[in-house]
């Protein structure tokens, strides 16, 4: 970056970043051989393992269950207590890598009388079997194997909600995430071990979790620094010179801009007469931008679908920029902005960093969008 003279402020602001991000202290095993994100190889694997290997461990997991669980009534004081009480069948674990009928991770009282199901989804899609989600269906298989009580387990990177959250007939279900309970758990089996070696992979996982779920308050506070100078910045990002830091802190900073951007359009959309919101837009606002804004290899950045007075509607945001139409009439959309969210080499579009700007772009929208849905009624 030594051809670029930059504000202090900005200087700063990076020099803030790089000294609060989390990096690996070292060699780390996990970040080296895995994909932060890889599910069932990394994660299950992983938790499996630790919870088959020391009944403190399994205790303690369960404690977070019941934590998570907050007084809901789903993994109450008297499960917990029945499970502690109980030898417990762990799959995968230590000695067996494999999947019981192709449950991520379930753990079992020795009587077969009770079960946790855990559905671990990072980034892939969720599925409807049979017209269930598949938390739902190994749920059942569970039951249909003997099980008296089963309670299902959403574990996200967030404690995000599932697809299809609102066709679920399943009440024992609950959502558990990796940024709060899995890492505290985490920490608290470090501080239990003992031995040296099983001490480190412990701290090793534990801190790829916190390198992979960075603390969005330090981006947050860059994206500061880059609105009050954004055209320095933006010369920087369009150029070759800008270092790894730096390129590393904006897509951070891209991410945060597409999610305010997207969240005010459908917060607002949501909030219009007539129209009926499809829940699983909020998931896909959770899980889809994250992995779209970080590669950007998808021909859309985002689609909501909703019905506006019993006719299913679109908005999106793709090279068109926003655009919105008829559910079943591709051709039939109007642009509403020319803005795609993900090309920030478009000076226009790296303008949303600043508040002010995204404002316009949201309010922007959602006028036009009113103005096209009153023209269908």
């Amino acid at each position: 970056m030594n051809s670029h003279i930059l504000p202090l402020s900005l200087k700063e602001g990076l020099a803030r970043y790089k000294a609060n991000k989390v990096q690996p202290k070292g060699f780390n095993l996990f970040c080296s051989m895995f994909n932060w994100h890889n599910e069932r190889y990394l994660h299950s694997s992983f938790i499996g393992m630790m919870l088959s290997m020391k009944q403190e461990f399994l205790v303690l997991f369960l404690e977070e269950l019941h934590r998570a669980d907050a007084g809901a009534g789903v993994f109450k004081a008297d499960d917990l207590a029945y499970f502690k009480g109980c030898t417990c069948k762990i799959y995968p674990n230590k000695d067996e890598h494999g999947e019981w009928r192709n449950i991520d991770i379930l753990i079992r009282t020795a009587d077969k009388k009770r079960a946790v199901v855990i559905e671990n989804k990072i980034l892939a899609n969720d599925r409807m079997v049979n017209g269930k989600h598949q938390l739902e269906m190994y749920m059942e298989r569970v039951r249909e194997d003997g099980a008296e009580r089963v309670i299902g387990v959403y574990l996200t990177p967030r404690r995000y909600q599932p697809d299809f959250a609102e066709l679920w007939t399943e009440q024992n279900r609950m959502t558990l995430g990796y940024d709060t309970a899995i890492k505290h758990w985490a920490e608290n089996c470090w501080k239990l071990e003992v031995d040296g070696f099983k001490r480190e992979m412990i701290r090793q996982y534990g801190e790829l979790l916190d390198v992979a779920l960075n603390d969005p308050q330090v981006a947050l506070e860059f994206r500061e620094a880059v609105a009050a100078n954004w055209e320095v910045a933006y010369d920087l990002y369009c150029s070759k010179d800008a270092d790894r830091d730096f390129r590393e802190a904006m897509k951070h900073v891209k991410w945060h801009t597409q999610y305010d951007v997207l969240n005010g359009v459908s917060d607002r959309l949501k909030a219009l007469e007539g129209v009926e919101w499809n829940m699983e837009n909020d998931r896909k606002m959770q899980k889809d931008v994250d992995v779209v804004s970080l590669t950007d290899k998808s021909s859309s950045l985002l689609v909501y679908n909703f019905r506006y007075k019993g006719i299913w509607c679109y908005i999106c945001n793709d090279a068109k920029g926003f655009t919105i139409g008829p559910c079943n009439n591709r051709d039939g959309y109007q642009e509403l902005d020319n803005r795609d969210l993900r090309n920030f080499r478009r000076e226009e579009t790296f303008q949303l960093i600043e508040p002010t700007c995204r404002e316009e772009l949201i309010q922007k929208v959602v006028d036009e969008a009113k103005a096209y849905l009153a023209g269908l009624s």
